[in-house]
C-alpha cells in the first residue's frame, strides 16, 4: 500500500503581501501528477489546509476542485484530512458531509474532538484499503481537549502531562483499533509539535509554552507515524515519524526545496519513505546589494511566472512605492514583498530575524525584556500561552 504523505498547504497565505493562489494550483497539479502516477492508494493531508480560519472562496475552489480531480484517480481508495491549528474546526464539520457523498473515493475529515476517549474511538479509528492497517488520525488539540492543567505548572510539569495522556490515548485506540480489526497494521497521522527529546523545547515551530512531545508518546506498534505543523521535511525516530513540511514556498526562509513523501508499507513493515521533490511555480529571491546593483541580479532570474523579492538595499532608502515603480518601469515581472535598508557588509538577516520565521512566545519575551529590562516570569509565560492557545484554537 502506497500512502502519500502531504500537509502544510496554509491556502490563503499572505493574500495581499505574497499571494500564493497560483502556487497552489501548481501543487495541486503536481499532486494529481504524482497520485496517479505512483499509483497512490491513500492521500494523508497532516493539517493546516487553510491559512486562517475565515476561508476565501478563491481558496475554497482550489481546494474543492483538487478534491474532486483526486477522487477521480483509479488507484487512490481513501482520502484522509485532518485539521490543524490553523484551521477552522467548524468548516470542516460542516464540509465533512459534502466530502463524504463521493461514491469513488472514501473521504475522513478529523477536526474538533473533545477529551472523551470513546469519541475518538468512534472517529479516529480508519481502516486503510489495504484492508491489513488501520489508520489513528488526530487533528491539532488544544490542551484543555486533553485534560491538561496549566495553572500553577511550569513548562516541563505541563509536557509531563502531555506526554502522559497521549501515550495513554494512543494506547488505548491501538487496543481499540486491533480489537475490531485483528492482526491490522498501526499508522498514525496527528498535527503537533514532535522532536527527539533533549530536555529542552527546541521545537522550529511552536504553538503554547511546553507543547513539544519526544517521538516516544507514539507506541512502537505504530510502524509509520505522518505529522505536521514544521515546515521543514525531517524524520525522527530513526525513520518512522515524519514531516513532509508545507509543499509551497510561504515565506523566504521555505524557498529552499519542497517535498511531499510516499511511504510504502507491505506485509506489516514500513520499507521505505520516499521524498518526493515538488517543484517551485516560481522564484521567491532574497536581494542585499546596491540599489543600481539591483536590475542587473534581476536579470538573470527566471521571471516566467512573477518573481516575488525580498530587499535588503544597502546604498539608497527608496519607499515600497519608489522601488515598485521603478521595477515596473524596467518590465520586469516582479512583485516587492518585503524592502529593508541596511549598512554595507552588515546584512540584516545576520542580526535581525524576519517576523514570520518567530513563533508569538518568543516575541512576547523579547518585548517583555525590551521593556522592562528582565525576562517575565514563569506564571506570565503560562497566562500568555494560556491567551495565545485560545486564539490559536
Amino acid at each position: 500500500m502506497r500512502i502519500l504523505q502531504t500537509g502544510d498547504w496554509h491556502i490563503d497565505v499572505s493574500p495581499n503581501t505574497a499571494p500564493r493562489f497560483q502556487d497552489h494550483a501548481h501543487l495541486f497539479s503536481e499532486l494529481l501528477q504524482i497520485i496517479e502516477r505512483e499509483r497512490i492508494d491513500v492521500l494523508l493531508q497532516t493539517g493546516d489546509i487553510f491559512d486562517r480560519v475565515q476561508v476565501s472562496s478563491r481558496g475554497l475552489l482550489l481546494l474543492a476542485k483538487f478534491l474532486s480531480q483526486a477522487s477521480r484517480i483509479p488507484s487512490l481508495k481513501s482520502i484522509v484530512l485532518i485539521t490543524g491549528n490553523h484551521d477552522s474546526n467548524r468548516f470542516f464539520e460542516a464540509l465533512s458531509p459534502l466530502l463524504t457523498l463521493s461514491q469513488k473515493t472514501d473521504f475522513h475529515v478529523i477536526s474538533n474532538l473533545k477529551s472523551d476517549i470513546e469519541e475518538w474511538k468512534k472517529r479516529c479509528i480508519i481502516p486503510l484499503p489495504d484492508q491489513k492497517t488501520t489508520l489513528v488520525a488526530l487533528p491539532y488539540l488544544s490542551r484543555n481537549r486533553l485534560g491538561i492543567q496549566v495553572s500553577n505548572q511550569n513548562a516541563v510539569e505541563i509536557n509531563q502531562q502531555l506526554q502522559q495522556s497521549f501515550r495513554s490515548r494512543l494506547d488505548a485506540l491501538a487496543t481499540e483499533a486491533r480489537k475490531r480489526y485483528p492482526k491490522t497494521n498501526l499508522v498514525a497521522a496527528a498535527h503537533l509539535s514532535c522532536a527527539e527529546n533533549d530536555g529542552q523545547d527546541n521545537a522550529p515551530r511552536k504553538i503554547y509554552l511546553g507543547e513539544t512531545l519526544p517521538p516516544s508518546v507514539f507506541p512502537k506498534e505504530y510502524i509509520y507515524v505522518a505529522l505536521g505543523h514544521f515546515h521543514s521535511c525531517i524524520s525522527l525516530d530513526q525513520g518512522r515519524v515524519w514531516y513532509a513540511g508545507t509543499p509551497i514556498t510561504t515565506c523566504l526562509a521555505e524557498s529552499t526545496t519542497r517535498h511531499a513523501l510516499i511511504a510504502d508499507i507491505e506485509d506489516g513493515i514500513l520499507k521505505q519513505v520516499t521524498k518526493m521533490p515538488i517543484p517551485h511555480f516560481r522564484v521567491t529571491y532574497h536581494y542585499s546589494g546596491s540599489f543600481h546593483g539591483l536590475v542587473d541580479a534581476l536579470s538573470v532570474q527566471p521571471q516566467t511566472n512573477t518573481l516575488y523579492l525580498y530587499a535588503d538595499i544597502t546604498d539608497a532608502q527608496p519607499s515600497n512605492a519608489e522601488l515598485s515603480q521603478f521595477l515596473k518601469q524596467q518590465e520586469l515581472n516582479i512583485r516587492l514583498v518585503r524592502l529593508r535598508y541596511t549598512e554595507k557588509n552588515t546584512p540584516l538577516s545576520s542580526s535581525v530575524a524576519l517576523l514570520e520565521n518567530l513563533d508569538p512566545m518568543t516575541v512576547f519575551r523579547q518585548i517583555y525584556i525590551d521593556e522592562e529590562g528582565d525576562p517575565p516570569s514563569e506564571e506570565l509565560l503560562r497566562y500568555f500561552a494560556m491567551i495565545l492557545e485560545d486564539c490559536a484554537y
